[in-house]
C-alpha cells in the first residue's frame, strides 16, 4: 500500500492501494507513533506505527477503517473489516484496546 496522508497531532494514517477497478483505502486513527511519511510503499509485514491514544481519546486504542472509492458517486464507502475469520462492525465503538 502506499502511504496516502499522515497527521501525526492525531494519531491518523491512511493507505491507498488501487486493485484491478477499484482503489481501497485504510485509515488507522489514535496511533501514538507513524514510522513513514505519504508517498511511502509498505508491505504487508512492515509495522506502520504503535497503537496510542492520540486524538480525541480516553485511553489506548486503535481503530481501522476499510473503505472502497466508488467513481459512480465519487464518495468512500465503508467495508466491515475482517481479521482471523471474524468480521468487525464499521462503528467508532469497536476498537483494539491495549498498547
Amino acid at each position: 500500500m502506499t502511504v496516502a496522508t499522515v497527521d501525526r497531532t492525531i494519531g491518523r494514517l491512511t493507505m491507498t492501494k488501487k486493485f484491478g477497478t477499484v482503489t481501497w483505502r485504510v485509515k488507522y486513527m489514535h496511533m501514538d507513533t507513524i514510522n513513514y511519511n505519504p508517498g511511502a510503499v509498505v508491505g504487508t509485514t512492515t509495522v506502520v506505527g504503535k497503537t496510542g491514544n492520540k486524538g480525541q481519546s480516553s485511553g489506548c486504542h486503535l481503530h481501522i477503517s476499510t473503505q472502497a472509492y466508488d467513481s459512480a458517486s465519487g464518495a468512500w464507502v465503508s467495508h466491515p473489516p475482517q481479521f482471523c475469520g471474524r468480521t468487525y462492525p464499521h462503528d467508532h465503538t469497536t476498537a483494539w484496546k491495549g498498547c
